[in-house]
């Protein structure tokens, strides 16, 4: 009984501290891909091995390090600006990261992570230009 409840209760008490507890949507979704991602309007078709799926709180992607995200928060700055705090699981690391995430059009966003440590240059973090699929 003991071993039982210890596999229930272990994840939960890893989810609490992670702050799993409540997830934001994303402001957009559907699938993005990353490659030729400056050509005007919508991609035709989407290499599903370099974009990036907004699903509620849910984001899978293949052109980062970890293949999915969970939302932890959603802030506005702005009338197409959000602040954005994601959960990551690699089966090795438990991670946290926070980026801008900027609505150019219909079918552009960019997302512009944050800094990650100060051995990092003082200038912004790594920005990824991301076109909407058609389907």
């Amino acid at each position: 009984m003991r071993i039982i409840a210890r596999s229930v209760l272990a994840p939960l008490a890893l989810a609490s501290a992670i702050g799993v507890a409540h997830a934001d949507n994303y402001p957009v979704s559907g699938i993005w891909t990353y490659e030729n991602a400056n050509q005007s309007g919508p991609a035709k078709s989407c290499n599903p091995k370099k974009s990036a799926n907004f699903k509620g709180p849910t984001r899978l992607d293949t052109g980062t390090s970890a293949p999915e995200y969970k939302n932890v928060s959603v802030t506005r700055n702005g009338a197409n600006e959000w602040k954005i705090v994601d959960t990551f699981y690699t089966l090795q690391i438990w991670g946290r990261v926070s980026f801008s995430l900027r609505v150019l059009d219909s079918d552009h966003i960019e997302i512009q992570y944050d800094r990650i440590s100060q051995a990092e240059d003082r200038g912004p973090g790594k920005v990824f230009l991301l076109r909407r699929c058609e389907s």
